[in-house]
């Protein structure tokens, strides 16, 4: 009964260390890995400004092409991250992000596959359109969301998570 007991104990040491050597190696990891040049760092996300006006599919899969998706957004800091990058690289103040509702009226998701489960809505929106089913960014003074029609040429906002950067 004590030998078992006393294995019983050495195991949960060896796991409880290995969870530990894992957990710093992740630090370890996030703190050794940085955004590309012109992204821009926020916790353990990049994103990234598209000044090229594109389609919101458009703008997708150029996102894709950099390793990264047109931006979700998950919390009041990364709304203020996006405004703040959105609004000192263009004129227009209005930009795609990654959120779509085109699949089914009234089902926001996010082209990453992350839960769209903050929202950060302009006053009266999300209105009811199959037409305008892409989310922007506004140019009104809530710098808030609001559909619009996907085929609309906007300059774009890209995110990453640092723990899936390459350098492109």
């Amino acid at each position: 009964m004590l030998s078992t007991t006393r294995m019983l104990i050495v195991s949960l040491l060896v796991c409880g260390t290995m969870a530990l050597t894992r957990a710093n190696g992740d630090e370890i990891l996030s703190a050794n890995v940085s955004c590309p040049t012109n992204w821009t760092q926020h916790d353990s996300r990049c994103f990234h400004f598209v000044e090229t006006t594109l389609s919101w599919a458009q703008a997708q899969k150029h996102c894709q092409s950099k390793g990264g998706n047109l931006a979700s957004i998950h919390n009041l800091g990364e709304v203020l991250e996006i405004q703040g990058i959105v609004y000192n690289n263009t004129q227009k103040k209005k930009a795609w992000i990654g959120g779509s509702n085109c699949q089914e009226e009234n089902v926001w998701l996010w082209g990453d596959g992350t839960d769209f489960t903050f929202f950060y809505w302009c006053p009266g929106k999300p209105e009811s359109s199959k037409r305008e089913c892409c989310l922007k960014i506004s140019s009104t003074d809530g710098k808030c969301w609001e559909e619009s029609l996907c085929n609309k040429l906007l300059p774009s906002i890209c995110s990453k998570s640092l723990l899936n950067v390459t350098q492109n």
